[in-house]
Parts: C-alpha cells; structure tokens; sequence
C-alpha cells in the first residue's frame, strides 16, 4: 500500500509519503535511490536486513527488529532483504511527496545502456553483461 502524490493528491505541498510493505520470507527490494526524499523505515513485524553506501562508499547495514527505525539519506544507493522464516511488515516514509525510486538493475541492465559502456565501467566479459541482463529483475519484488 503506499500514499504519494501520483495516487493520493492531498499529500500535495505536504512534502511527505509513506509505503506500508508486507515482505514475505526471501524477498529483496534491490538496490536503488529515492532522488527526492530520505527515508524512515519503522518495523511494525517480524525481521529485516537494510543497508545504505554513504558518500565515502562505506556500507552502513543493520538487522531491524520490530519497532526499530532506520534513515536512508536522500540520493544514497539503498536495499531491503527479508532474509528470515517470518513475513515482514514495515513502514517506510518519506520526505517528499514524490520520492521518485530508480532501481540498480533496472537502470544499469534494462534500459539499454551499450554493453561496452557496461564492460567497461564494471570490467567484466560480454557474457556477464549478457547474463545479468537476462536475469535483470528476476528475485526482487515490484511496487516498493
């Protein structure tokens, strides 16, 4: 379920969003960026695994438990892992009303980017490329 301004347009000149996520045992959000909002994920049930790269590519990862919270600073690369026997239920809101979200291997493997560009950047054969673009999408969750 989530309240932004593309579907609830009271939220308009408000500056804040939410999303309630309902994340069965193994269910990954990949990695991505909200290019307009930090985040505020607030555990309502069961476990899971976040983590954010910070400006100094440290990765920041912690185990969440029911009623703990967590902040994604804006534009930071960020995931979501349930990586537990249990569902997991969350709140995450935001400080926009338009967070905007572009997800890792959607942007880099879906959109078309030229594989020498990608073999390049990532120093890898045409076959990886090849690879990860077949599985691009394959084991996350659409729609948070």
């Amino acid at each position: 379920m989530r309240a932004d301004l593309s579907n609830f347009a009271a939220l308009d000149g408000l500056g804040i969003s939410s999303t309630l996520v309902v994340a069965p045992p193994g269910t990954v959000n990949p990695p991505h960026v909200h290019p307009r909002a930090s985040e505020l994920v607030f555990v309502l049930e069961g476990t899971v695994d976040i983590g954010f790269v910070d400006t100094t590519n440290t990765l920041r990862t912690q185990t969440l438990k029911e009623g703990d919270l967590f902040i994604v600073p804006r534009g930071l690369v960020h995931f979501q892992f349930n990586n537990y026997q249990t569902t997991a239920k969350f709140i995450n809101s935001f400080s926009s009303a338009s967070p905007g979200v572009a997800r890792l291997p959607t942007t880099l493997f879906g959109t078309g980017i030229a594989d020498a560009v990608l073999i390049k950047s990532f120093g890898v054969t045409a076959d990886v490329i090849d690879k990860l673009q077949e599985a691009e999408g394959a084991g996350t969750q659409p729609g948070y």
